[in-house]
């Protein structure tokens, strides 16, 4: 019953509170910057590339030389054949 109340209590004072409105020219502002910033400068995008590119030419250096250095290193690995290991199940 006390909840009840509450929840009653609540709903009223939500509705004498009202709907908030908005300035009638923040809608058009919002909208003039969105039109002006869509557009991205061709530095930008210039550097995007360059970064992508460097990025790129990084990762391909860096894995030339782990890869080179794996196939003289192979007895730091070691070697497993299937004729080693017994598959029986029972």
């Amino acid at each position: 019953m006390e909840r009840e109340k509450w929840i009653d209590e609540t709903l009223t004072v939500a509705d004498a509170i009202g709907r908030v409105e908005a300035r009638a020219t923040l809608f058009a502002g919002i909208k003039s910057r969105i039109k002006t910033e869509g557009i991205v400068p061709l530095r930008v995008v210039w550097l995007a590339a360059a970064s992508l590119v460097l990025l790129v030419a990084l990762n391909w250096l860096i894995l030339s030389e782990t890869a080179g250095s794996d196939s003289s290193n192979s007895s730091a690995v070691p070697s497993y054949s299937f004729t080693e290991t017994s598959f029986n199940l029972y």
